[in-house]
């Protein structure tokens, strides 16, 4: 049971092969996931749909005491689900990937193997673009449309923003008022992101802004954006915002193009 369609396994295998960054945006969600844990308390848990692996990976060195297992159908190595059942499923930028007529049945799958689910949901169209042509967001929806599926295979759903208008969080548990609140103030919090991931990410998109522009080579750019302080002081914790570097882009490209 899985991402069933071949042709978009085939697909996600080459973008992931062709994309270094791709498959690695669920670690900017670490903290709200990391909250989530910490208040029902998996032993077990299953990255449904993991990328590249990297927030599975973090989190096993956080919860060392933890099983943390991964599964998407388009990595080679967790191409197959290693556990019948766990305690949770995290689930971040999956669904929109799956094509509409799938979703019920990763939905059936998801719920028969785990107590609860965090699902964080993406309502718009990709930057990314399959070897095919076609968008990597292939089912956009709004969230009442996902609230309603989800809840057909969950007794309990939670419905919370994201850390931008174009996500939400769905959690087939009950959250009372107080955690609610806890969770806001963590996702008002800069991002624990890697810087280093972050950078990488960020030179893919400044080369496409680039390109528009044609004022600068994406290297150029890319060392005076830097060398700005911020970038070059060591940042305690590693905290900061994913989307920080993608603000000093756009503002100093649009700077240049006046």
């Amino acid at each position: 049971m899985g991402l069933l369609n071949e042709k978009y396994i085939n697909q996600y295998e080459e973008l992931h092969n062709s994309k270094e960054d791709f498959g690695t945006s669920s670690l900017s969600f670490i903290e709200e996931i990391c909250f989530i844990i910490n208040i029902y308390k998996p032993k077990t848990i299953l990255d449904y749909g993991c990328g590249k692996g990297v927030l599975a990976d973090k989190l096993q060195e956080i919860y060392k005491n933890k099983k943390i297992y991964k599964y998407d159908p388009a990595i080679k190595e967790y191409s197959k689900i290693p556990v019948n059942k766990v305690d949770m499923v995290i689930n971040t930028d999956v669904l929109e990937h799956i094509p509409e007529q799938d979703i019920p049945n990763i939905l059936e799958h998801i719920s028969s193997i785990c107590r609860f689910a965090y699902f964080n949901l993406h309502h718009a169209k990709a930057q990314n673009i399959l070897p095919n042509g076609e968008n990597a967001h292939c089912t956009v929806k709004d969230p009442d449309w996902y609230d309603n599926i989800i809840g057909k295979y969950f007794k309990n759903i939670t419905h919370l923003s994201s850390r931008n208008s174009y996500n939400t969080v769905v959690i087939t548990k009950k959250l009372n008022k107080k955690n609610k609140k806890k969770y806001y103030e963590i996702i008002d919090k800069p991002i624990n992101y890697d810087l280093n991931i972050i950078r990488k990410s960020y030179i893919k998109f400044l080369g496409v802004k680039l390109f528009e522009y044609k004022l600068l080579s994406s290297r150029d750019l890319t060392i005076k954006i830097l060398n700005i302080p911020v970038f070059k002081r060591k940042i305690k914790n590693n905290f900061t915002r994913f989307y920080i570097l993608g603000i000093y882009c756009v503002k100093y490209a649009n700077f240049l193009k006046k």
